[in-house]
């Protein structure tokens, strides 16, 4: 999502926005492969994150990689508003 805003804020011009390139090479680096994970152990084991940590590392480590999701999302999600509200608002200026 943030990358379709910085796409629409540069106005179509990949490459020519610094934060443009960091998101397509992070989609490309990380999210990518750590999608390509998650599938992997969602067709190997069942249940989510919580179960396979907690069968990896024991139930302590699965607590806290939930908690740790967690509490990311209680920050992420009203940031990601944020920037897709003012990257909205930046092009909506332009015209």
């Amino acid at each position: 999502m943030c990358g379709f805003f910085t796409y629409i804020t540069s106005n179509g011009r990949r490459g020519k926005s610094f934060y443009s390139n960091v998101y397509y090479t992070s989609n490309i680096i990380f999210l990518i492969p750590t999608s390509l994970v998650s599938a992997e152990f969602a067709t190997t084991y069942k249940g989510g994150i919580y179960v396979w940590i907690r069968e990896a590392f024991g139930n302590r480590m699965g607590f806290v990689a939930i908690w740790l999701q967690w509490i990311q999302n209680v920050v992420w999600y009203p940031v990601q508003l944020a920037f897709c509200g003012s990257c909205i608002g930046f092009h909506n200026k332009q015209r």
